[in-house]
C-alpha cells in the first residue's frame, strides 16, 4: 500500500485522470444497458411501431443489452444482473447514474468510452453465445479501434503498475530514510540522556569521595589515639603515667648467698646494706651515703640479681624500672616519670631504686642539629632529682649498664653516681660455686666432677651455667632417668659452644674422611705441644648446627687464664694451621678444602693482635697500632706491619708441617677412628697417640 503523496506530481495526475475515466465509463455502460432495456420494455408494453429502417437497425444497436459488437439477428437476451432475474425487478444500485466529469468529449474519448462500457459489461453482465457468423473481415471497423483503444490503455496499465513498483520502492526508501531519521533522533536523546546520567554519577561520585575522605580523617584520628593510648597504656588519658614497679620486702628473695662469682662487687655493697639497715651511726658522724652506685659489666653477670640482694639483705622496698620506658612520643613524658618516680620513693624511703639500661635514658647529650633540647628533658631531670635541691635522704640509686662509654658525663660525676663497680665474668671458684648452686635446684648424681665442669667453661656468666644446669635436666627428662648425670651436663655444654648436633652423617664418605684427616691435624698438635695451656677434650666429626661446621675440636684450659705469653699465642697459631697442613699431607696441595677458613681467621687475627697491640714483633718492636693509625701510615709502615703478619703465620705453617709430617702414622690412625666412633673424648684420643686400642662397653 502506498500513498499518492510519495509518488511524482505527474503520476499522481495521470492516476487521477484515469480513475475518473474509469468512474465515467462504468456510469455510461450501466446507464446504457439498463436505459436500451427500459425502453424496450416500453415499446413492448404500447406497441409503437418504429417508422424508419435505418432508424430501427441504429435503436438496436445502442439499446442492446449487451454492448459487444455488431452481431446481426435477434436471439434471446437476458436481464442485465443476476439480482433481476432471480427477482424480477431490478436492483436501484445498478440505475442509478454516474456522475458525468467530462463536458466535452471528442472522438477518442466517445470511443474509449465505448471501449470502457464493453470491458465493464464483459465484468458485470451475462455472455450470452449468439448465432451469426464470427468472420473477423465481416467484423465493423469500429469494433477493431476498441481493440486498439483496448490494447493502448493495457499498455497505459503496464506503465502505470511500473510507476506504482517505482513509487513502493521510493516509499520503501523513504521509510528507511524516516527509519533512520528516527535512530538519529533516539541516538542524539540516548546521548543526552547519557551526559546527563554522566553528569549527575560524577556528582554522586563527588560527593561519595568527600564522605570517603571525611570517614578516612575520623578513622585515621581514631586510630591515633588508639595508638597513643595502646603506647602509652591509658596513662596519659588517666592522668597515670607511671611505668616503674615497687616491690615489698617481703617479696624479695634474694640474699648476698646467692650472688657467686662476684665477691668484690658484693663487699661493696655490704656498706649499703648496714646504712639501710640502720643510718644513726652514720647520721651521729655526719658520713653521708652514696647517692647513686653504678653496677658495669657485660651481659648475663648478675647485675639485677646483685641488686636485689641488697634490698633483700637491707629489708627495704625495691623500686625497679627500665631506661627504655621514660620516654615516649610526647615531649615532657619522661620528665613527668622521673619525678612520679623519686616521689614516690620519698614516700617510702628508705628504699633501693633499680634503674636497668640507664644508657637509653641517660645517653651523652650531644650538639647534633637533628637533636632537640626536648629530647633531653628526661636526663635532666633525673641530674636533678639526683643532685638538687630536695635531699635523697634513705633513697639509693642502682644503675646497671653494659655500655659505660655512653653515658653523659654528668651523671658519672661524684654526688650522683658515686661509685662505679665493676661487675666481671666468674672465675673458676665462682664457677664452681655457681654450679653447686644451680645443680642443688635440680635432683643430680652426686658423682659429678663439678671443678672439671667449671675448668671447661672457661668464659661462662651465670646466665649461661644457670641455662646450661636447665639443658642438662631437659635432656635427663626426655632420657627417662631420675637424676641428672655428667653426660647429660657434657651434652648441655656441647650444645651451648658448638650448637645443636645433626642427627645424620654426611652421606659422602670422602667428606667424611677429609674431615676426619683436618681434625685429627687441630687434635696432634693441641696434643704434642709442650708450652699449651690447654687439653684437648673431645673431637669430634659430625655436624654442629652452631657454627655451621662439619667437624669440631674442643679444648679445656688447665688452669683459669688471666693472661698469655708470647709462647701460648705461637702455640695457638700451630693449633689453627693443623687443619689445613694434615689435608695437604695427606691428599696433597690441590686436594686441600675450604674447611680451614674459620681457622686461618682466627689466626689471622691472634697474628694482627701480636703485631700491633701486643708489641710482640722483632722488627716493629713495641709499639702500638690501631686501625685508625694504619690509615694514618704511610704505604711503606702499612706494609711492614702486613710483612710482620704474614712471618707470623708462615712460621706457625712451618713448625706444623714438620710436626705433622713426623705423625703422620699417627695423624692416619686418629682419623680412622673418628670413622669408626664419630667423637672421642679425652681419655680415648690419650690410648690413640700411646698406640692402644680402645674399648667401648
Amino acid at each position: 500500500m502506498f500513498s499518492l503523496t510519495t509518488l511524482q506530481p505527474q503520476v499522481v495526475t495521470a492516476l487521477k485522470q484515469f480513475s475518473l475515466i474509469v468512474n465515467g465509463s462504468r456510469a455510461l455502460s450501466t446507464e446504457n444497458c439498463f436505459g436500451g432495456r427500459r425502453r424496450r420494455n416500453l415499446q413492448k408494453k404500447y406497441n409503437a411501431p418504429q417508422t424508419e429502417k435505418g432508424h430501427s437497425s441504429q435503436t438496436d444497436q445502442e439499446f442492446s443489452p449487451l454492448i459487444c459488437g455488431s452481431v446481426r439477428g435477434d436471439s434471446y437476451v437476458s436481464s442485465p444482473t443476476f439480482f433481476e432475474n432471480k427477482y424480477g425487478f431490478e436492483d436501484p444500485s445498478f440505475t442509478r447514474p454516474a456522475p458525468s466529469l467530462l463536458t466535452s468529449r471528442t472522438t477518442e474519448q466517445r470511443r474509449l468510452l465505448q471501449l470502457r462500457q464493453l470491458w465493464h459489461s464483459s465484468v458485470r453482465l451475462f455472455y450470452v453465445r449468439r448465432e451469426g457468423t464470427g468472420d473477423p473481415r465481416n467484423e465493423d471497423p469500429e469494433q477493431q479501434g476498441l481493440k486498439e483503444v483496448k490494447k493502448t490503455v493495457e499498455d497505459q496499465y503496464a506503465v502505470l503498475k511500473e510507476l506504482a513498483e517505482l513509487s513502493t520502492k521510493q516509499a520503501a526508501e523513504n521509510k528507511n530514510l524516516l527509519k533512520q531519521q528516527q535512530l538519529k533522533n533516539l541516538e542524539e536523546k540516548y546521548e543526552m540522556l547519557m551526559s546527563q546520567v554522566k553528569e549527575l554519577s560524577s556528582k554522586k561520585k563527588t560527593t561519595v569521595n568527600h564522605a570517603v575522605q571525611l570517614l578516612s580523617y575520623v578513622a585515621a584520628v581514631i586510630l591515633l589515639v588508639i595508638i597513643i593510648v595502646r603506647i602509652t597504656g591509658s596513662n596519659v588519658m588517666n592522668g597515670n603515667s607511671k611505668t616503674f614497679s615497687v616491690v615489698s620486702k617481703d617479696m624479695i628473695e634474694e640474699k648476698f648467698s646467692d650472688v657467686h662469682g662476684m665477691d668484690e662487687a658484693k663487699d661493696d655493697m655490704i656498706d649499703i646494706v648496714k646504712f639501710l639497715q640502720n643510718p644513726e651511726p652514720f647520721n651521729q658522724v655526719g658520713a653521708k651515703i652514696p647517692k647513686g652506685i653504678l653496677l658495669e659489666g657485660p651481659p648475663g653477670v648478675g647485675k639485677t640479681m646483685l641488686a636485689r640482694a641488697v634490698a633483700g639483705e637491707a629489708g627495704v622496698p625495691f623500686i625497679f624500672a627500665s631506661g627504655s620506658e621514660f620516654d615516649e612520643i610526647f615531649v615532657g613524658v619522661g620528665a613527668k616519670r622521673v619525678r612520679e618516680l623519686f616521689e614516690t620513693a620519698r614516700h617510702i624511703a628508705p628504699c633501693i631504686v633499680f634503674i636497668d639500661e640507664i644508657d637509653s635514658l641517660a645517653t651523652t647529650r650531644t650538639q647534633s642539629p637533628y637533636s632537640t633540647p626536648a629530647a633531653y628533658q628526661s636526663i635532666n631531670q633525673l641530674l636533678t632529682e639526683l643532685d638538687g635541691f630536695q635531699s635523697m635522704n634513705g633513697i639509693i640509686l642502682i644503675a646497671a649498664t653494659n655500655r659505660k662509654d655512653a653515658l653523659d658525663p654528668a651523671i658519672l660525676r661524684p654526688g650522683r653516681l658515686d661509685m662505679h663497680i665493676s661487675v666481671e665474668r666468674p672465675d673458676l671458684k665462682g664457677r664452681e660455686k655457681m654450679f653447686k648452686q644451680y645443680l642443688s635446684k635440680v635432683k643430680h648424681d652426686p658423682d659429678i666432677n663439678i671443678t672439671h665442669l667449671a675448668l671447661g667453661t672457661s668464659g661462662f656468666t651465670g646466665a649461661d651455667i644457670s641455662s646450661m644446669v636447665n639443658q642438662a635436666a631437659l635432656k635427663a627428662g626426655i632420657d627417662g632417668v631420675s637424676s641428672v648425670n655428667m653426660s647429660h651436663l657434657n651434652y648441655a655444654k656441647d650444645k651451648i659452644l658448638m650448637g645443636s648436633e645433626k642427627k645424620t652423617r654426611t652421606p659422602d664418605e670422602r667428606v667424611n674422611w677429609c674431615t676426619a684427616i683436618h681434625e685429627a691435624g687441630h687434635t696432634i698438635v693441641g696434643m704434642e705441644s709442650k708450652t699449651s695451656v690447654t687439653d684437648v677434650y673431645k673431637v669430634t666429626i659430625k655436624s654442629r648446627g652452631g657454627n655451621h661446621s662439619l667437624g669440631h675440636t674442643q679444648f679445656l684450659p688447665k688452669t683459669e687464664l688471666y693472661d698469655e705469653s708470647r709462647a701460648q699465642l705461637m702455640n695457638e697459631l700451630d693449633i689453627c694451621m693443623g687443619g689445613r697442613v694434615a689435608e695437604e699431607i695427606i691428599f696433597g696441595a690441590n686436594e686441600v678444602t675450604t674447611g680451614a677458613s674459620s681457622d686461618f681467621k682466627t689466626a689471622t687475627s691472634i697474628a694482627k693482635q701480636m703485631v700491633m697491640y701486643y708489641g710482640m714483633s722483632e722488627n716493629l718492636g713495641m709499639r702500638v697500632y690501631s686501625k685508625k693509625d694504619l690509615q694514618m701510615m704511610s704505604p711503606k709502615m702499612r706494609k711492614e706491619v702486613d710483612d710482620e703478619v704474614n712471618k707470623l703465620l708462615q712460621d706457625s705453617y712451618n713448625r706444623t708441617k714438620k710436626l705433622l709430617l713426623r705423625k703422620k702414622d699417627k695423624l692416619t690412625k686418629l682419623a680412622e677412628m673418628l670413622m669408626k666412633y664419630e667423637t672421642l673424648d679425652m681419655e680415648e684420643i690419650r690410648l690413640i697417640m700411646e698406640g692402644k686400642d680402645i674399648v667401648r662397653s
